[in-house]
């Protein structure tokens, strides 16, 4: 079976599956009567406001990150009614294909899939209605650690590109919400201790450099915004 999903669609389409019967649990998906929560409606609001021409933190004001607020105005400007729900989709199975995709650097594609949906399971229960933080944080946390499983599986082996992406991430999680970032500090101490203790100072000053540039490309617009 495992030959079978090798180069095929088969596992994305089972992971869009997965990721679509998570979606419908949120209060913004199209089968949902349930009224938003607090949080999540305060966060479309401002993101409405933001589509109107509200300044952030000013005009329209609450405690979380921007990029929470901007892809709420993304969603609403993509659709009124279903825009943030297409964005949760699309960050569900953004999620599902990186874990996916971490699997996969070890084990088999049949195991790989199991694996990314057994990592999904719990989902059902800490979605809490979705158009949270920590929903949206979960594409570019399982991005970057794909990226840094990747960067221990080729023995400290990464391209430069993929190097800024995970600066970008962890740019991303910090303007999400700053206490997610701990998942995502403890991969980039594992990876510091690991190249300190091979004495592989080289790697570790290109990598840092790589990933802070990568960190402040995606943090400009916003301190440029702000």
């Amino acid at each position: 079976m495992s030959n079978k999903l090798k180069n095929c669609w088969v596992p994305f389409a089972v992971l869009f599956g997965l990721s679509f019967a998570f979606s419908l649990t949120t209060h913004f998906s199209p089968v949902s009567n349930e009224t938003f929560g607090h949080d999540a409606g305060i966060f479309a609001y401002i993101g409405m406001a933001l589509t109107k021409g509200e300044v952030l933190y000013t005009g329209a004001w609450d405690n979380k990150g921007p990029l929470l607020y901007f892809l709420n105005a993304l969603g609403i400007l993509i659709n009124y009614r279903y825009g943030i729900y297409l964005i949760e989709l699309c960050s569900l199975f953004a999620t599902s294909v990186f874990l996916y995709k971490t699997a996969l650097l070890f084990v088999s594609h049949f195991r790989a899939l199991i694996c990314a949906a057994f990592c999904m399971l719990p989902l059902f229960q800490t979605l809490e209605g979705g158009n949270l933080s920590e929903e949206y944080a979960l594409p570019f946390t399982t991005l970057a650690f794909y990226l840094i499983a990747k960067f221990f599986k080729n023995d400290f082996v990464l391209k430069k590109y993929e190097m800024l992406i995970v600066g970008m991430c962890i740019a991303a999680v910090l303007i999400l919400r700053l206490n997610i970032l701990a998942f995502l500090g403890v991969a980039v101490l594992g990876v510091i201790i690991a190249l300190v203790a091979k004495k592989e100072y080289k790697i570790l000053i290109t990598v840092t450099a790589f990933a802070l540039l990568g960190f402040f490309l995606f943090l400009a617009p916003f301190v440029i915004y702000l």
